[in-house]
């Protein structure tokens, strides 16, 4: 089964040096190593970063936006699936030079 952190306000758009947390996630419980990012839209520069536990934490998936193939994508990413258990992610958009990235949700699976 899949795990799904649906975005509260539907979609969230990150600027250099934003970030949006989740806190209480139990990743112990998805399935796969597969972590999906829902991306609506972003400016093909920087990166999205899911980080654990802090804004500066260790890093579980990054997505290159230059590499993505479309504006609207499910990006996804190979977690080295540990036992994480209970944790709290932060989604932050790094190195982004001004621009922005768009995210609907997050897919563990």
């Amino acid at each position: 089964t899949a795990h799904t952190i649906q975005i509260k306000d539907d979609s969230v758009k990150l600027h250099d040096g934003d970030y949006i947390c989740f806190e209480n996630v139990d990743l112990s419980s998805a399935a796969g190593k597969k972590l999906i990012a829902n991306i609506t839209a972003h400016s093909s520069l920087g990166d999205l970063v899911i980080r654990m536990n802090s804004k500066t934490g260790t890093i579980i998936a990054k997505y290159d936006l230059s590499q993505l193939s479309s504006q609207k994508t499910d990006a996804s990413a190979t977690i080295e699936k540990e036992n994480y258990g209970v944790c709290t992610l932060y989604v932050c958009a790094e190195n982004m030079e001004g621009k922005s990235v768009t995210i609907s949700k997050l897919i563990c699976k």
